[in-house]
């Protein structure tokens, strides 16, 4: 969709299915040989699907070698706000990157933080070197816009404006938005003593350890299809769920399913105490 050829597009790897956190060595190792001018996409908060963050001294990590390689970030920000309940907290690799004096394309939505499915808001924020770059960039973007949508429905993007242009507003906004945070962390932590009560094989706690909509539970793709065919639990194959759709009594019923499959698939290995 982006429009670069199908094999100019290099996979890295963030995830360790293992310790079912970030995969710093192969990240780290897949920006060592960063071509010049590569885009690099990054997200930049509450990973989908995974839930894995970088910590902040994995970011430095990571832009340094960005930056060395002379490559480009490419930041795709669609949670702000659902990863600590704090906007500023959850742009800071954006504000590092800056700090740098990296150029960057930031790609935000307002989809989700300002509960906005429908209207599907966002914007490109394009940081440049010099005014110069900007102007030359923006007259490069303007015959994008207009052969591509030209006049967009406004709405949307009102509602967000008025929102973050008027105080009162955005602060109820942020304050809403930390309530979300605060409910999606509960979860978690429900479902981990749910799974706990159940003395269900494994250590689980990477659940709370995660961050925004999202959770990487660590079941498998077998685990999986016996939870839908069994007992009605329907998650996608790789084992994401959406924590959003959960409530305590659904946690109850979900860490009561999974220990019933797990039990079978796990043997011998013991529950860890959360």
């Amino acid at each position: 969709a982006a429009g670069f050829p199908a094999d100019d597009i290099v996979p890295y790897n963030v995830y360790d299915p293992v310790t079912k956190g970030m995969d710093m060595e192969s990240t780290l190792t897949a920006f060592k040989s960063l071509p010049p001018d590569a885009v690099v996409l990054l997200q930049a908060c509450a990973f989908n699907p995974t839930g894995v963050d970088p910590t902040p001294e994995q970011w430095d990590a990571m832009l340094s070698l960005i930056q060395s390689a002379k490559a480009f970030p490419l930041f795709d920000m669609a949670y702000q706000g659902f990863a600590s309940g704090d906007v500023r907290r959850d742009n800071a690799a954006i504000r590092l990157a800056a700090s740098r004096g990296m150029e960057m394309f930031v790609a935000q939505s307002f989809s989700k933080n300002m509960g906005l499915y429908g209207e599907r808001v966002g914007c490109l924020h394009m940081v440049t070197g010099t005014p110069g770059a900007a102007a030359a960039l923006l007259s490069q973007v303007e015959p994008i816009v207009r052969s591509m949508y030209s006049n967009p429905p406004k709405t949307g993007a009102a509602v967000v404006a008025m929102i973050l242009a008027t105080p009162e507003l955005r602060s109820m906004w942020t304050e809403e938005l930390r309530g979300v945070y605060t409910r999606l962390h509960s979860v978690r932590e429900e479902l981990v003593a749910a799974i706990s009560r159940e003395r269900v094989p494994g250590d689980w706690s990477h659940i709370t350890k995660q961050r925004g909509m999202f959770s990487f539970t660590g079941l498998t793709r077998d685990e999986v299809t016996t939870l839908e065919k069994d007992h009605h639990v329907y998650m996608l194959g790789n084992g994401r769920i959406s924590l959003a759709g959960l409530n305590s009594k659904g946690c109850d019923v979900l860490a009561a399913a999974i220990a019933r499959v797990v039990s079978r698939t796990r043997e011998g290995e013991s529950p860890t105490e959360h």
